[in-house]
């Protein structure tokens, strides 16, 4: 959760099933998002998607 809240994570459900504390974690990513730190604020802006290595 604190990853999330540094904005060194996002939220990820696998196979359709949460985490227990996916709310919490929700919210320390929205903080971040807001607050534009880590994978949200320059340079990524939250652009996070995988590019194949060519």
């Amino acid at each position: 959760m604190e990853a999330a809240r540094a904005g060194a994570a996002r939220t990820y459900i696998y196979d359709h099933r949460p985490a227990a504390r996916t709310p919490q974690i929700e919210a320390a990513e929205r903080e971040a998002r807001q607050a534009g730190r880590g994978l949200w604020g320059p340079p990524c802006n939250g652009h996070t998607e995988s590019v194949p290595v060519k």
